[in-house]
Formats: structure tokens, sequence, C-alpha cells
């Protein structure tokens, strides 16, 4: 009796995961094999394959899938399974356009609302690069890209704001990680503006910050564009859309 306690007790505590969580667990590894470029923007690719690759059942994947196709990273093709969502001129134009929209008036609203602890976080972060042939230090780097905006655009007190600003980084961590696999390293230009700002929010000067976010973003754009139009199987895949 006491055996088969034992094993109903060691039942209890190796319970399979929830459906749920294993629809997370799928969710979060396929949106990083999307954003990472691991599925590469405009390729198509089967269930099934998502499955074998994220060792994860239907259900789950299914599941994760239609979470996905609601951020607008997947859409489904009939009898093929589904197409990475392309990353476009039009889409890096209307992505940036937002960004220069609402960036620049977040910029605004937070100089003379960060507090010190917030800048040092702010200049801590801008010191943060990347190296093109590690995928973890590329990783860290757009952490900690995301989290430097994210700062500044709760600093702005508006949370709708930044709510819409937090989406737009997260749409744009794609595009940026086709531009880190560019051959041009950034780094250093980032990193610059990055502290360009950190110097503009101490000062509470929201409108230099807002003119430096403006030509980061300027800049931002172009590195984008070469980075999708110049890359062959990449342009091919993301300029003729299907």
């Amino acid at each position: 009796m006491a055996a088969t306690a034992a094993r109903g007790n060691r039942g209890l505590g190796t319970r399979p995961p929830r459906s749920e969580q294993l629809s997370e667990v799928a969710y979060q590894r396929i949106r990083q094999m999307i954003v990472e470029c691991e599925l590469p923007p405009g390729s198509a690719i089967s269930q099934s394959r998502l499955q074998a690759a994220t060792r994860l059942g239907v259900a789950a994947v299914r599941t994760a899938l239609a979470r996905l196709q609601q951020e607008g990273l997947v859409r489904p093709l009939p009898r093929r399974g589904y197409l990475i969502s392309p990353v476009t001129p039009q889409d890096i134009h209307e992505l940036l356009g937002l960004r220069v929209l609402l960036e620049p008036a977040s910029l605004r609203l937070a100089a003379g609302r960060l507090t010190a602890a917030d800048i040092a976080s702010l200049r801590r972060l801008a010191t943060v690069g990347y190296d093109s042939r590690s995928r973890e230090s590329e990783r860290r780097f757009l952490r900690a890209n995301r989290d430097f905006h994210m700062i500044i655009a709760r600093a702005s007190g508006n949370e709708r704001l930044a709510q819409v600003l937090e989406q737009v980084f997260n749409e744009a961590s794609r595009m940026l990680y086709l531009t880190m696999s560019a051959s041009q390293n950034h780094s250093q230009t980032w990193q610059a503006g990055h502290r360009a700002l950190c110097d503009a929010l101490e000062r509470g000067d929201g409108e230099a910050a807002a003119r430096i976010a403006e030509g980061e973003i300027a800049e931002g754009r172009t590195a984008i564009l070469n980075a999708v139009l110049t890359r062959p199987g990449i342009a091919r895949l993301n300029v003729f859309d299907p």
C-alpha cells in the first residue's frame, strides 16, 4: 500500500502541463523564430513542420498560430500551411511613419518626468551593443533597446501612448534583426543616438530629444530598407508579396 501511495504522490507531483501552458510555450517559441528571422519573412511553412520544430502537439501549435495571426505575424495559406508575413517597403514606411508620429510626443512628455534612477538606467542600457556573429548578443541588444524606449514611453504619463509604442517596438524588432544581420554593424551609431537622447532628457529638453529621435528614425528607415532590398533571398520573398 505504501508503494502504491508513493507512486500516486509522484503522479500528483508530475502532472503534465495544462493545454494553456503548452499553447503559451508554442506561441513564444514560434514568435521568437519569426522575430529573429529563423523563419524568414515571406516564407511558407506547414503546421507539421512547426510541430516538429517546437516538439509540441497539434492543439498547442494551432492555438499559437491563431494568436500570431491576430498579431499579423502569420497568414493562412489554403492547403499549404502558413505564410510568415513579409516585411515590405510599405510595411517599413508605415511602421516607422507611426513611430515618428508617436515617439517624439512621448519624449516631449517624458522630459522633466524622468527620475535620476530612470536616467541612470537609460545610460546603462545605452552602452549595450551587439556582435552580429552572436545571436545571444543580438537578443541582448534588442532587449536593451526595447527597455530603453519603454522607460521613456512609460515616463510620458500617458499609458495608452506607452501601450501603442510597445506594440510598435515589438513589430520593429523583426526589422531590426534583418538590419543587424546585414554586413554593417550599427552598434556605435545606435549607442551614440541613445547617449544623445539621455543628455537631452537629463536637461529636460524635450524638443531636442524629439529632434534626435526623428533623425534616428529616418536613419533607421534607410538602414532597414537597405537590409531588406539588398539581400537577394529576402528581397525576393518580400518585395513580391504573394
